[in-house]
């Protein structure tokens, strides 16, 4: 998601912001600095990133990054009892916005941006994705009073490849 092949598109954090200031006051005019959390959502393998960026420049850099596994997690011993009388689905979710949560506390981000769904999946996995991003959105909602703003996946491929219709690895 953050890599640009073509200097010709707007960059990942330009269309972030662009799709986003007229929403929020919390762009730090002074500087043009900011923090963007950004989510690729799932319940089985959530990916996130932590970056800096400075608007007008296209220049990011990625502070942190990493992936949440919640079913292989909850699969473990301290989870079994919850998992029995929940279900895997809510335990998973609350993982990951217990991680989230973490992530907002550790980074202070100035935008929280998510991947949205595509078509073509099976609606068992479109359900889940939309379950992991109506909780990101709910914790940010209720406890930080802070948007989620949805980018669809075509937008993402084209400000990092030039072309909506990009493959993963000419995302990459």
């Amino acid at each position: 998601m953050m890599i640009l092949k073509n200097s010709r598109t707007k960059c990942h954090c330009c269309l972030i912001v662009s799709k986003t200031l007229p929403t929020t006051s919390r762009l730090k005019v002074t500087t043009n600095e900011f923090v963007i959390l950004s989510i690729d959502p799932g319940t089985t393998d959530l990916g996130w990133a932590v970056s800096k960026a400075t608007y007008g420049t296209c220049k990011m850099e990625v502070l942190d990054m990493g992936h949440l596994k919640p079913t292989q997690v909850i699969s473990t011993k301290p989870y079994r009892q919850e998992v029995e009388r929940f279900g895997k689905r809510p335990i998973s979710l609350r993982y990951i916005r217990e991680h989230i949560e973490v992530l907002i506390q550790k980074y202070h981000p100035d935008f929280y941006v998510s991947e949205g769904c595509f078509g073509g999946q099976f609606f068992t996995a479109i359900e889940a994705l939309i379950q992991s991003i109506s909780t990101i959105r709910q914790l940010l909602l209720i406890k930080y009073q802070e948007p989620l703003h949805i980018i669809s996946p075509k937008e993402i491929k084209k400000a990092a490849s030039g072309f909506g219709g990009s493959g993963k690895g000419e995302v990459a």
